[in-house]
């Protein structure tokens, strides 16, 4: 069980929406077309899909939400405690601290073989005003 659970961790990032909705528009698909396919053949693998189909539009919540949580706070807590681990658990991706990347490809040739040749690539990252990612996002350039 353990191993079937590490299998379906899914990396942060990873476009799980649009995954979700080929497994479901897929099945779909496919049973639309064996329809017509199969016809005059009888219920040849029409229904394939429909149990999985059901299972997920039966299955699904009637009002979607966004996952979130609410913790209430401790009388002692003040407001600016609260915004500051808010700030630290909340997940930044550094293209929210980049302002420019700019990358260059240039052709050389090793010093030894001239005959020999490789492709380098300068990358420049730039990134916003410190003091202003550390005030927003509660981070140091050494976090980055």
């Amino acid at each position: 069980m353990q191993l079937q659970y590490l299998h379906s961790l899914v990396a942060p990032g990873e476009a799980v929406g649009l995954l979700a909705a080929q497994g479901v528009g897929e099945p779909s698909t496919q049973m639309t077309l064996n329809t017509f396919h199969f016809a005059g053949f009888g219920a040849k693998n029409v229904t394939l899909g429909i149990p999985r189909l059901r299972e997920i539009v039966m299955t699904a919540s009637t009002k979607p939400l966004t996952p979130s949580m609410t913790l209430p706070l401790l009388s002692h807590v003040t407001e600016k405690v609260a915004t500051d681990f808010c700030k630290r658990m909340t997940r930044l991706r550094l293209a929210e601290v980049v302002d420019h990347v700019q990358v260059t490809e240039s052709l050389t040739r090793a010093h030894r073989n001239r005959a020999q040749r490789h492709k380098r690539y300068v990358i420049r990252i730039d990134f916003y005003n410190k003091e202003a990612c550390a005030e927003e996002y509660l981070i140091t350039p050494e976090d980055i």
